[in-house]
């Protein structure tokens, strides 16, 4: 399975759980252009290298949760890992997920479902 396979599991199984209205609390960090030139005008926008797959955003908690979707022998890139330290530095948590499960898990810390 890939991770985009995987990520469009846990996005489906976080939509079939959770109250409509939150399903607009999840979103997907289009972080891969096609093109150099198209990375290039994405990056003058504010995309940033090493951005996580997915963002949540915990409203009654005031809180926004990155998520990194892995396979199991998945591993992350030099600039995922300095975008994590940037993060976790600045007190935003971040998690890397292998699992529907952990996802879930993880997305049950944060909010109600």
């Amino acid at each position: 399975m890939t991770e985009h396979q995987l990520q469009a599991q846990m996005v489906a199984e976080f939509n079939r759980r959770v109250k409509p209205y939150q399903r607009r609390l999840l979103s997907h960090n289009h972080n891969n252009a096609p093109t150099k030139a198209e990375q290039a005008r994405l990056t003058r926008l504010g995309l940033t290298p090493g951005r996580p797959d997915l963002t949540l955003y915990a409203g009654n908690m005031g809180r926004t949760v990155m998520i990194e979707v892995k396979t199991p022998s998945g591993s992350q890139s030099k600039a995922q890992k300095d975008y994590q330290e940037a993060v976790e530095k600045a007190g935003y948590p971040y998690y890397i997920v292998r699992t529907v499960d952990d996802f879930m898990r993880i997305v049950s810390q944060y909010i109600d479902i």
